[in-house]
């Protein structure tokens, strides 16, 4: 819902999120949370990515019940507790600067996530013993943004038929391993312009109908990037080191690339590996991990955000926030 809610607002559409969890959705989520303790900073978050309304769920606690445990806004006899008092300061807030917030836009520093939802069902049919192996890559990327300030967008392979936009400057496509001819070309003439692209693991592998492309990546994108796939292995084994951490690979998925003479090895394991890749194609940059960093920082978060942060500071420039911190304090 949220790719969908920061879409709609980016358009100017007005969105409302009808269930904003005010506790913990059962004894023992097994989600490890929901929201303990920080519905005010989840509703401002959501207030300041352009959302326009917030229902929260539930007001009084969960008594009985599959949801038993969830405490709500009130206590048992309807007064508001410390999660109604968040609330209340965020509904304050909002009522005092309503028209400033009507016309309020996410900043999102020109940076974009490509989110294909026949991708995720490709996964869920063919891959069903990981149902989350493509939202997970895509809550990895999210974060590794997040990590560093920004706030990327979503968009659809729909919304490349004119073209990547032009709002957007940094592009990251995670886990796709499906791409039309018309998105490869929409790509390939993004970094042409200047664009900065990231992809992961076996991206372009299969075209729209999932037949296999001849060259990984697909659609002339292999040729452009001058990044292809030689070999696949789901047993790979090495360590990448990743500044004060390492990445262990244990039997892992792991792309071996042909590379272009002109491509730079940005990371490499220790048994010689690329690990990131990168490539100046016209105005642009292409960048490549072989691996899925994205599931990565979704399920080890610090040891692959310092891989992470080797992709930022290569594409991370030409990001451009509507607002510079240039300094912080303690």
């Amino acid at each position: 819902w949220w790719r969908a809610a920061q879409s709609a607002a980016l358009s100017g559409q007005q969105v409302m999120i009808s269930e904003m969890m005010t506790q913990n959705r059962t004894m023992f989520p097994w989600e490890a949370s929901s929201m303990t303790d920080q519905v005010e900073l989840w509703s401002y978050q959501a207030i300041f990515h352009g959302i326009k309304g917030l229902i929260y769920w539930k007001f009084r606690p969960f008594r009985r019940g599959l949801q038993v445990g969830g405490r709500g806004l009130t206590d048992f006899a309807g007064e508001p507790n410390r999660f109604g008092e968040q609330a209340a300061r965020v509904a304050a807030f909002v009522e005092k600067h309503a028209d400033r917030l009507a016309g309020l836009h996410p900043d999102t520093a020109g940076t974009a996530i490509l989110y294909d939802v026949n991708v995720e069902q490709l996964y869920e049919a063919v891959q069903n013993r990981w149902p989350d192996f493509y939202t997970d890559a895509h809550g990895g990327i999210f974060r590794g943004f997040w990590s560093f300030g920004v706030s990327p967008t979503y968009l659809r392979p729909s919304d490349l038929a004119g073209g990547v936009p032009d709002r957007v400057k940094v592009l990251a496509v995670p886990c796709n391993v499906s791409i039309s001819q018309a998105t490869a070309d929409a790509l390939l003439a993004f970094v042409k312009r200047g664009g900065h692209l990231f992809t992961e693991s076996r991206f372009g592998l299969l075209d729209e109908d999932g037949r296999l492309w001849p060259h990984v990546p697909g659609g002339g994108l292999a040729e452009a990037f001058g990044v292809e796939e030689a070999n696949f292995t789901a047993r790979f084994n090495d360590t990448l080191p990743a500044g004060s951490n390492a990445i262990t690979f244990a039997n892992a998925f792991y792309q071996q690339l042909a590379l272009a003479d002109d491509v730079k090895v940005v990371l490499e394991t220790i048994g010689g590996e690329p690990a990131l890749v990168a490539r100046r194609v016209g105005k642009g940059l292409y960048v490549h991990a072989p691996f899925g960093l994205g599931a990565l920082l979704h399920h080890q978060g610090d040891d692959a955000l310092e891989v992470f942060q080797a992709v930022f500071s290569l594409v991370g420039k030409a990001a451009c926030p509507a607002l510079e911190v240039v300094s912080a304090g303690d």
